[in-house]
């Protein structure tokens, strides 16, 4: 997706640096900005009465220049730096420019300018991010800061006029302090200061704020920055701002700051920014309202929108494999974690040699490593592990208990499995030994990173260990993108599985519950069996540092029920390759749903897995781990009975959930879509608890 940013009004710095913090805010994204430069002769007056085709025809280049902000020569900290590489052919004495931002998109069928989608909704109040400037952090900003000024210790004043009749007041301050006076100029530079400096760049206008011992301003642009720098500040309303700083400093409590005729106080620390915590707290709030409102405005996370990667795929299709990033020779890749806490590639261009290998990895282009199955295949089977402490332990059945045993004892092999880190990270890593692979036992509800993991799969490969691999079906098909061939040693288990659920939610709701009972969470697992197997029964154990462990009603939980309801998982989860007779593992495993009301034998509501044999290789391993089961044959039809077989709904609570992520409280949000907790007993049907005795989807 490609924007415009169009500045049609005064002044050039402002406008400036509000094109940099809304490119800044959008560079992790598929987002291409491309910033315009109005002429005098396009007003915003005649701009608000315009029709669509004449503004677009506005911006085809006959009457602006633009400025592509995705080149490496014209990349956002050297345009703000380096005026010149902006517009090398200026030739009006002024220039004016403000941010104004559209979203919805106007036709480029009869415009020069079709290299562009623009995004707009008119000049509608509601729709313009009128304070861009706060999108970025002031570590955003100290990225373009200017050298150190060197100037005797100095009052940095940038006002336009003095209709508030100020500069007495200046002027006392500035001599009682030893100070001089820096205004910054305009057309009516009659203050006749020491010094009246003609500021460039927003590179040096950040400076000479940073360096003020005192800024004099009734700019918000100046009001802000200082505010941001923590600078003693003496603000005003005249002009343009309209009350507009008077507004904003009442927000922030700050109007000591605000200049009145009765002020007298010569003192510096009279001016000071009080209680700066607090003011930064408050600033953060409205910077992360921004952003929502500027994502939102440009649709940067919406699941038709492209990610950022020659993978040529949108949001909505992407698992998250990794494997674009694993297998790209430059390392031109990187995986970033969005606003929802789910991680996407993005691109160094710089780095990138469009060598086109991401693409022919991409799981969800015709590289998928589904399996093609052979004649009898696929095979499935009910299972129940003869070792009932290694059955207690595991979530279903046993099976991976089995086959990593297999492994490392009788393979001398690894295995890859999921544990929960010290922080509490869901990671992917290695196990040598049968006591390492303890941690991977039980079903992590979460999405776990899987960075470099592939790698390390590859090198026990090479050195010929037989390697376990069990992982999620699209990280199973993302390894084998990257291993681009297959190896004897290698035997995939992938997981029946649900969806895969944010990891900013789960960290969020595990912060709740260290907070509430005052001690770090250790472990958590998910589904303890001790009361039963059936969801209706099992518990929800979190295990803490300094308490005893919380035991909860596993589907009444409010983490555990939004998981079961697909109202936290990744966007892709609705669009997965990977279900029903879709196998990409060797061997697929899972719960056996509703095996109590086919087969009394097999169910003792201890737990019984689901084996789906896909390959000869499974085949193989299953026919030398047979005595450790009792097993028996069943249909496709009966394993999918109660097990979907068909990707996860895209609900609209989903989106509801991750837009007031952050905002709210975790667990009263949460809690809010909890069904189960927002009915009374007569309300839930009878069919409704039926599909929780047999199954948890």
């Amino acid at each position: 997706m490609k924007i415009g940013i169009i500045g049609y009004a005064k002044p050039e710095l402002e406008s400036l640096l509000q094109a940099y913090a809304v490119k800044k805010v959008l560079e992790d994204e598929a987002v291409d900005c491309y910033w315009y430069r109005k002429r005098d002769n396009f007003t915003y007056k005649a701009a608000r009465t315009t029709h669509k085709r004449n503004l677009l025809d506005a911006l085809s280049g006959r009457q602006h220049i633009h400025v592509d902000l995705n080149e490496a020569k014209t990349a956002m900290e050297g345009f703000v730096k380096d005026k010149l590489s902006l517009n090398p052919n200026k030739s009006e004495k002024t220039d004016s420019f403000v941010i104004v931002n559209y979203k919805s998109t106007i036709d480029t069928t009869n415009s020069t300018a079709n290299y562009i989608d623009f995004y707009q909704r008119s000049f509608e109040p509601k729709s313009e991010i009128t304070e861009a400037l706060m999108l970025c952090s002031l570590e955003d900003y100290e990225k373009i800061m200017g050298e150190t000024i060197d100037e005797q210790a100095y009052v940095f004043m940038d006002s336009e006029t003095d209709k508030a009749g100020i500069i007495p007041s200046v002027r006392k301050i500035a001599k009682a302090n030893n100070l001089k006076v820096i205004s910054k100029a305009y057309n009516r530079t009659y203050y006749a200061f020491e010094k009246v400096t003609e500021i460039f760049t927003p590179s040096e206008y950040l400076a000479y704020i940073r360096d003020a011992k005192l800024v004099v301003t009734d700019s918000f642009t100046t009001v802000y920055f200082a505010i941001l720098m923590k600078k003693p500040l003496i603000c005003y309303d005249q002009g343009m701002t309209q009350g507009k700083i008077k507004r904003f400093l009442q927000r922030l409590s700050l109007m000591d700051n605000y200049f009145t005729m009765k002020q007298s106080n010569t003192s510096l620390t009279a001016y000071s920014i009080k209680h700066p915590n607090k003011v930064n707290k408050q600033l953060k709030k409205y910077r992360e309202e921004l952003t929502d409102s500027l994502y939102e405005l440009v649709g940067a996370f919406g699941i038709d929108q492209p990610v950022n990667c020659p993978t040529k795929i949108t949001r909505g299709e992407c698992c998250g494999c990794y494997a674009c990033k694993e297998v790209c020779p430059t390392g031109a890749i990187q995986m970033l974690m969005d606003r929802e806490g789910f991680y996407y590639p993005h691109v160094n261009k710089e780095k990138c040699i469009h060598c086109g290998l991401c693409e022919r990895v991409c799981v969800k282009k015709e590289n998928s490593q589904i399996v093609s199955y052979e004649a009898d295949y696929p095979k499935v089977y009910s299972a129940i592990n003869k070792d009932e402490n290694a059955r207690m332990i595991s979530t279903s059945g046993g099976v991976f208990h089995a086959l990593s045993k297999y492994a490392i004892e009788q393979r001398e092999g690894v295995v890859f499995g999921v544990k929960f880190d010290e922080n509490m990270n869901a990671v992917s890593t290695l196990a040598s030994t049968m006591n390492d692979v303890k941690a991977f036992y039980g079903s992590k509800y979460v999405k776990s990173e899987i960075d470099g993991v592939y790698a390390k799969v590859k090198e026990q490969l090479n050195e010929g260990k037989f390697v376990l691999y069990s992982g999620l079906p699209c990280e199973c098909a993302g390894l084998k993108a990257y291993l681009r061939k297959d190896y004897e040693n290698l035997f995939i288990s992938e997981i029946l599985c649900h969806a895969a659920p944010s990891p900013k939610v789960f960290k969020n709701y595990l912060k709740f519950l260290s907070i509430k009972y005052k001690s770090p969470i250790t472990n958590v697992v998910f589904r303890d069996k001790r009361d039963g197997w059936l969801i209706h029964k099992c518990s929800m154990v979190i295990e803490f540092k300094d308490r005893k462990p919380l035991v909860v009603n596993a589907r009444r939980n409010n983490y555990f029920r939004n998981f079961l309801l697909d109202n936290i998982q990744r966007p892709g989860c609705s669009q997965c390759s990977f279900v029903g007779r879709s196998r990409v593992g060797d061997i697929t495993i899972g719960d056996f749903w509703g095996i109590h009301r086919m087969d009394e034998e097999m169910f003792d509501d201890k737990g019984t897995s689901a084996i789906m044999v896909n390959t000869e290789k499974g085949a193989k391993v299953l026919e030398e781990l047979k005595d450790s089961f009792y097993m028996k044959e069943k249909s496709i039809k009966e394993l999918f009975k109660y097990n979907h077989s068909k990707p996860c709904p895209y609900k609209p609570e989903r989106d509801e959930i991750f837009k007031r992520l952050g905002k709210e409280k975790i667990n009263p949000l949460l809690e809010s879509f909890n069904d189960l907790k927002n009915k009374s007993a007569r309300d839930i049907t009878a069919k409704e608890v039926v599909n929780e005795v047999i199954m948890d989807d």
